[in-house]
């Protein structure tokens, strides 16, 4: 049976070298999901990795994430190469239904796709949510909520993330 479940997940898990994973880091792979993990990556203390069973996560080459980050993966989530997530930079690519009927869903979700291109750094605290494309080479500012796609090489910040500089 071990045998069995390791060639299972090696066929949808693929890690390249020098994967480091920090103490509590936790990483949960549901039967299923995919997850590509390229070279160089490192994931911080404390931090949660969640992958659902239809989810899909990549993340490129020479990335950092940062302590207490959680990336929860129900559709798509990529991550583009030397990309940075500080600390406590939250990513999900779902949302929970809701209707005025019923309320709040706990297991029926929204779900979409996250992409941050390459050379990106995204600030502490930072929340990015469902459909949102964030361009190469952006900085975004601690703190900011991104509900929307943002370009390549800008700065943006603030609740909604807006772009205040174009580099």
């Amino acid at each position: 049976l071990d045998t069995l479940l390791f060639n299972i997940i090696r066929r949808h898990v693929k890690i390249g070298k020098y994967l480091r994973v920090h103490r509590y880091a936790e990483i949960v792979l549901h039967p299923g999901c995919k997850c590509m993990i390229g070279n160089k990556v490192q994931i911080g203390r404390n931090s949660v990795v969640s992958i659902s069973h239809k989810g899909i996560l990549i993340i490129g080459n020479n990335c950092s994430i940062g302590s207490y980050n959680h990336i929860i993966c129900h559709g798509r989530i990529n991550i583009g190469d030397r990309t940075i997530l500080a600390p406590n930079v939250q990513i999900y690519d779902h949302n929970h239904l809701f209707n005025g009927e019923n309320g709040v869903s706990h297991k029926c979700y929204n779900v979409g796709t996250v992409t941050i291109g390459t050379d990106s750094w995204i600030g502490a605290g930072t929340i990015i949510l469902n459909n949102v494309h964030i361009g190469d080479r952006c900085v975004i500012g601690a703190g900011s909520v991104v509900t929307k796609d943002l370009p390549d090489n800008c700065i943006a910040v603030g609740n909604p993330c807006k772009v205040i500089k174009n580099i």
